[in-house]
């Protein structure tokens, strides 16, 4: 399954990237803004948080994706790390899992924002235990009709997905919120994560 990169990705990224034999980044698009490329949506005690990676563009946007890099100008990584931690503390897998998980964020982490999501996302899989490889692109592949790489062009865009609801912590102050980051559901369903993915459906 042919994907852009995603920071932490949306359940519905999960969704379809478990759906194909491998998973497969496009490494050679230019970077958009206002995507799932550098940001993330998590469910904290006041409602959605986006957490988005600043990256250092150089004045060059159009630039390949494979070559941008994370800005050093803030400690983002822990800012996003104590979000995290404050955001899913008491759901009930997040000690299972927090380890993991926080130890994408060290200091230490990839540089290039596709690296590091790549990490990211292996860490997401490996507590799926999800084996599946993940590869990337050599040269950019061309936009099709019906390219599964469109759903992502834009932040909450309609792409017909249905979403059955499933115990977030702060459910009983905004409501249920489909779609977070794979975290959300992690740290919510733990092991049932899998069973989860399998009712989710698409128009």
């Amino acid at each position: 399954m042919l994907l852009p990169t995603a920071y932490l990705p949306p359940i519905s990224w999960l969704k379809q990237a478990l759906s194909g034999e491998a998973v497969v980044i496009e490494a050679k698009e230019h970077f958009s803004k206002q995507t799932w490329r550098n940001r993330c949506r998590i469910y904290g005690g006041n409602g959605p948080i986006e957490l988005v990676i600043p990256v250092d563009h150089t004045n060059r946007w159009r630039i390949p994706i494979d070559e941008l890099k994370t800005s050093t100008a803030t400690d983002w990584k822990s800012l996003h790390w104590k979000s995290i931690r404050s955001a899913y503390g008491k759901a009930p897998y997040f000690e299972y899992y927090a380890e993991t998980i926080e130890a994408c964020f060290r200091k230490d982490a990839p540089e290039h924002l596709l690296d590091f999501n790549e990490a990211c996302l292996r860490s997401v899989l490996k507590l799926l235990k999800a084996d599946i490889p993940i590869e990337r692109t050599e040269s950019f592949t061309p936009y099709t009709d019906n390219d599964p790489r469109l759903v992502w062009s834009e932040i909450d865009a309609e792409n017909g997905w249905t979403f059955p609801s499933y115990y977030q912590s702060f459910a009983d102050r905004h409501g249920f919120l489909p779609n977070l980051s794979s975290l959300d559901l992690l740290f919510h369903l733990g092991p049932d994560s899998w069973e989860y993915l399998k009712k989710i459906t698409r128009a």
